[in-house]
C-alpha cells in the first residue's frame, strides 16, 4: 500500500510541480515525498521514484513529440547519433528523469533515517 501511495504522490507532483516551477524543482518534491514515506531499504524508495518518474517523463516526451509528428525530435535525434529515433530519445529522457528522481527519493529516505529513529 505504501508503494501505491508513494507512486501516486510522485505522479501528482510530476503533474503539479512543472505548472508552477521549473523542471528542476521536481527532484526536490520527490525528495520530500521520500522523506515522508518510510521503507526499510533505500533501494525500494529508489525504484519507486525511478519507475514512477521514468514512466511519466517518457510519456510526456513521447506525447510532445507525437504532437509535432516527430519531425523536430527525429532531427534532434540525428544530431546526437545517426540511427536514433524519436522513441529512443523519449526513452533516454525517461531514463534520465527516472535516475535523477530515483536518487532524490532515496536521498529523502536517507535523510529521514539520519534524523528519525528507525521504526
Amino acid at each position: 500500500m505504501k508503494i501505491a501511495i508513494h507512486t501516486l504522490l510522485i505522479l501528482l507532483a510530476a503533474v503539479l510541480v512543472p505548472i508552477f516551477f521549473t523542471w528542476w524543482y521536481m527532484p526536490i518534491a520527490v525528495a520530500f515525498i521520500g522523506l515522508l514515506i518510510y521503507y526499510k531499504w533505500n533501494i525500494t524508495s529508489f525504484l519507486v521514484g525511478f519507475l514512477a518518474t521514468a514512466v511519466c517523463w517518457f510519456s510526456w516526451a513521447y506525447f510532445q513529440s507525437a504532437q509535432g509528428d516527430h519531425l523536430l525530435t527525429d532531427k534532434l535525434a540525428q544530431v546526437f547519433s545517426p540511427g536514433l529515433s524519436a522513441l529512443s530519445l523519449a526513452l533516454i529522457a525517461g531514463a534520465l528523469g527516472g535516475l535523477v528522481n530515483g536518487l532524490a527519493s532515496s536521498s529523502g529516505l536517507a535523510l529521514r533515517q539520519i534524523f528519525v529513529k528507525s521504526e
